[in-house]
């Protein structure tokens, strides 16, 4: 499973993801024309959804409340870099980077970048360039559920480690977004749910986005599948995107003792709530490590 998901690598075609029922249907019909995403979020097609809904930036307070003018950002897991480009237009930064492994994402970002001083990077956040592994920063972030693509305790360990080594000092920090300890339990009923949200894109076409769940409530690991509508080809055949996500639902309570093996102890805890989707208004968490 280590191997599905954002930190993957990208399936060559719709045969080799496992779409949860009733999406796995649709790659199965015969009349699909299908794009694989590493993670939906990074695709223009969801930016235009969340335009309807609700923008994701539960934790955008949080990391203003740990960044000064001046400091140097390392936002590992970026995405489109919207965390970084906010911070960006707050306050002064220093020499700052954005990694991520989507090159849909990396493109979007670098589109959006005004700043000369922020640096959008295609990478491997479990294998950093050189260019990065020899520089030190004041802030090193995982936004908005980063780390729930990360499913073992080793692979976490190996990214807290890594993090610790990129922090400049002693009053350098290491921010987690999360979920908040006992919200993984209460995700049960998400298993073999689906849903189902209309939005209209920026050309004026309605549209529909559909997300499927499968719930391992031992192993506290969601399956999950999305698919979004774009439009029909010259065939008639449906277009589209889909994505297939794993993610690991770690709390602080989880994550504290293997931050604590990697030289890292819990500054402080920032309480939130999901914003939008099946599970809005649970609670999540943010943590802010430092250096033991």
């Amino acid at each position: 499973m280590e191997g599905i998901g954002r930190f993957g690598p990208k399936p060559g075609n719709t045969r080799a993801i496992e779409l949860q029922p009733p999406l796995d249907r649709i790659v199965s019909s015969g009349v699909a024309n299908l794009r694989i995403s590493h993670y939906y979020f990074d695709e223009p097609l969801f930016d235009e959804y969340e335009l309807t809904t609700v923008r994701a930036t539960w934790d955008f307070s949080a990391e203003e409340s740990i960044v000064r003018d001046g400091h140097n950002v390392l936002d590992l897991g970026c995405g489109d870099g919207r965390l970084l480009l906010h911070l960006a237009d707050k306050f002064a930064l220093g020499k700052s980077f954005g990694i991520d492994i989507s090159s849909v994402a990396i493109d979007r970002f670098k589109s959006a970048t005004r700043h000369e001083h922020i640096h959008a990077m295609r990478g491997d956040i479990f294998d950093l360039p050189e260019a990065i592994t020899q520089l030190r920063f004041d802030v090193v972030t995982f936004g908005d559920a980063t780390v729930n693509f990360v499913l073992s305790d080793d692979r976490l360990k190996s990214l807290l480690q890594s993090s610790r080594a990129r922090l400049r000092d002693a009053d350098s920090r290491i921010m987690i977004a999360i979920f908040g300890d006992g919200t993984p339990e209460r995700l049960s009923f998400m298993d073999k749910k689906c849903t189902v949200i209309p939005f209209r894109r920026n050309n004026g076409e309605a549209s529909l986005i559909w997300w499927a769940y499968k719930y391992d409530a031992e192993k506290l690991i969601m399956h999950r599948s999305v698919f979004a509508q774009s439009g029909w080809d010259g065939d008639g055949n449906i277009e589209g995107v889909v994505s297939d996500l794993r993610d690991r639902m770690w709390t602080p309570s989880e994550i504290a003792p293997i931050a604590e093996i990697c030289g890292l102890t819990v500054d402080r805890i920032i309480e939130s709530k999901v914003q939008d989707g099946a599970a809005a208004g649970m609670s999540t968490a943010i943590m802010v490590l430092k250096p033991i």
